[in-house]
């Protein structure tokens, strides 16, 4: 479990460094994280 964490993290800095940031809209991880609408 714990591997899978992490590789979850290092995926979302690569995400993070090609997209720019996790925050970004235009990312769709499935989840409404900046999504208030």
């Amino acid at each position: 479990m714990e591997d899978k964490e992490k590789s979850l993290w290092e995926i979302v800095a690569e995400q993070e460094n090609k997209y720019g940031s996790i925050s970004t809209s235009e990312i769709d991880w499935g989840e409404d994280i900046e999504l208030d609408d």
